[in-house]
């Protein structure tokens, strides 16, 4: 049995004596590592950002949440340009429209014959969900497809429609697409013939003979449905496979087979796998597109040569892993997101849509938004998203950046500023960035938006949110040579006008108090372990109502342990420390806060 070391509840104190000094990190506190960022005048590549910001949808999303106000006002705040329907593996387990079949009570069972159910396409009713061809569910969904439509559409968003392939039919796909297209008027321009259909998990997967589909079979059956779908409407775009991973095992089958069908290959993608568990680990695997984006080059230049420029590739599902844990609901998905989006637009994706919307397990989950109670509370990944909505353009420029192993950074432009997006993954030192701008002249001030635990902090004990807000903007004067620092474990970026040009104009953001100053420790832990420890910031800095503005922490242990560091910098809302058992016994934590402006 493991001996255990309890941790009181932490001491907190501000001393009233503290002398009046700037609100800054003292002088030593920690080494700032020196970077050269090196921007080039020609752009690689344009694209819409908002193309790669959008999202999944889930018809058991529930409704009160779905049309919660918050959600509303934060996804047209992120403006993503796509939303993917109806949610998933449910795409090749749910009929889309249940007229004639289901009225919402009862279930004609004498309308599924020769394996398909007849539906009474004449008018529109909600579906209804299969556990196996031909065997409904008892439960069908929270929402229907129509729901989602409207939703989609009140968002100023486009529908991305994954049509059923598992237990659907063609003729069912081209009834979705006249309903949709020709009736709802919905202009849903992309369509995906079904989901994941290489995994065993998958419905339709395994074929009625128990044989596994294959490849070749699955590029047969998809002409079928674009001959049946274009018949309809011949402006859509249809593709697929819509793969569970980066091998998208059926891209060459189909392109071989049904190339002249295809308009976008799609595939998923969650890079980080489970034993991955180092914040280096899991920031390094946003860097995976490289080698799979090159092999589907390559096959649409073999297959279909003479079209090469019309193929798109759409990556439908990602997030930075699948395994819904601490990490899919701390800043670090935040920060992991910044850099996979500018990867995104480097490798030459298409569009995208992050895997979603609002699911929630009690580690986090994949979902964008998080609910406390009755109130919503925007995740890190949303505000990674969210910086290249509001704080990016759409032109990317070659750039390199040297003299750090703990900096990403990414440069987009548009006809008037340069918008430099910088990530520092150290948890210790800040990184000041020089840039290099051959040949470009720029106004000597812009804006800097920044994103850390300022702006976001994750409770891994009590597993919520323990305060989410805007990324925090300030007006800087940058130099010549113009430079900025980016603090540890942060996302930052510098929109820089050109010279004679202007700032873009943004409304400027107050951001809310949050929580009082904190420690935070579990009550309990074994003794022969590191135990994982924070100090947390009194206020927003920046409030003016604020009276003590704590720049730093001292942190003393009393008891049978020993502090990884003895100060912590609370510049960016938070620190992070580990405590070291030496025994067993009650350990305190004391923090004061240190370098005050007391005002």
């Amino acid at each position: 049995m493991k001996s255990r070391l309890s941790a009181l509840r932490p001491i907190l104190a501000c001393s009233a004596l503290c002398a009046a000094l700037p609100f800054q990190a003292s002088a030593g506190s920690a080494d700032v590592e020196h970077a050269t960022l090196k921007i080039g005048q020609q752009v690689q590549r344009t694209v819409e950002r908002h193309r790669f910001l959008g999202t999944n949808l889930g018809l058991w999303h529930e409704a009160r949440r779905l049309l919660d106000a918050d959600v509303q006002f934060y996804l047209r705040e992120l403006n993503p340009a796509f939303m993917r329907i109806p949610g998933g593996s449910w795409s090749d387990e749910y009929i889309w429209n249940g007229n004639g079949i289901w009225d919402g009570n009862k279930m004609d069972l004498s309308k599924y014959r020769n394996g398909q159910w007849q539906v009474d396409y004449s008018a529109y009713a909600p579906g209804f969900h299969l556990l196996a061809p031909g065997k409904p569910d008892e439960w069908h969904g929270n929402v229907d497809i129509y729901t989602l439509h409207e939703f989609v559409k009140d968002k100023g968003a486009h529908a991305i429609v994954t049509v059923n392939f598992g237990t659907g039919s063609p003729q069912m796909a081209a009834e979705w697409v006249r309903w949709a297209n020709l009736k709802m008027k919905y202009g849903v321009k992309y369509w995906e013939v079904g989901n994941e259909l290489e995994g065993t998990w998958e419905m339709g997967s395994v074929r009625p003979d128990g044989s596994r589909l294959t490849g070749e079979e699955y590029a047969h059956r998809f002409i079928e449905y674009a001959k049946a779908m274009k018949a309809v409407d011949p402006s859509i775009k249809i593709g697929g496979p819509a793969a569970s991973n980066t091998k998208v095992t059926f891209a060459e089958p189909l392109l071989k087979i049904a190339g002249d069908y295809v308009d976008f290959i799609s595939f998923h993608t969650y890079p980080v796998q489970k034993q991955l568990v180092s914040e280096r680990q899991i920031i390094n695997q946003a860097f995976s597109l490289q080698k799979p984006m090159e092999r589907l080059h390559r096959l649409i230049d073999k297959y279909q040569p003479q079209r090469k420029d019309k193929i798109e590739i759409a990556i439908t599902e990602w997030n930075s892993k699948v395994y819904e844990d601490r990490d899919s609901a701390d800043l670090l998905n935040g920060i992991w997101s910044c850099i996979f989006v500018g990867e995104m637009l480097r490798q030459g994706v298409s569009f995208a849509t992050q895997w979603d919307l609002l699911t929630e397990t009690e580690e986090g989950g994949h979902g964008m938004f998080y609910f406390k109670g009755l109130r919503c509370f925007p995740k890190s990944q949303y505000w990674g998203l969210y910086m290249w909505s509001h704080c990016m353009g759409d032109s990317l420029l070659n750039s390199e950046l040297s003299g750090s192993k703990d900096a990403y950074a990414v440069v987009t432009r548009d006809d008037d500023r340069l918008y430099i997006m910088a990530v520092n993954v150290s948890r210790e030192n800040p990184v000041k960035i020089s840039l290099a701008l051959p040949g470009v002249a720029t106004e000597d001030s812009g804006r800097i938006t920044t994103l850390s635990h300022r702006e976001y902090f994750w409770d891994p004990y009590a597993r919520t949110v323990r305060w989410s807000r805007k990324p925090h903007e300030e007006i800087v004067k940058t130099g010549s040579p113009a430079a900025f620092e980016v603090p540890p474990f942060s996302v930052r970026v510098l929109e820089l006008p050109l010279k004679g040009k202007q700032l873009r104009s943004r409304e400027a953001v107050r951001n809310a108090a949050i929580q009082p100053l904190d420690i935070m420790l579990p009550d309990s832990a074994p003794a022969d372990l590191p135990i994982e420890g924070w100090v947390l910031l009194q206020n927003d800095p920046d409030d003016p109502k604020t009276e003590i503005k704590p720049a730093a922490a001292e942190l003393t242990v009393r008891g049978p342990a020993r502090a990884s560091k003895s100060r912590l910098s609370l510049t960016e809302a938070g620190d992070r420390f580990y405590l070291t058992p030496t025994g067993t016994g009650t350990v305190t934590v004391i923090a004061t806060a240190a370098d005050c402006h007391a005002e």
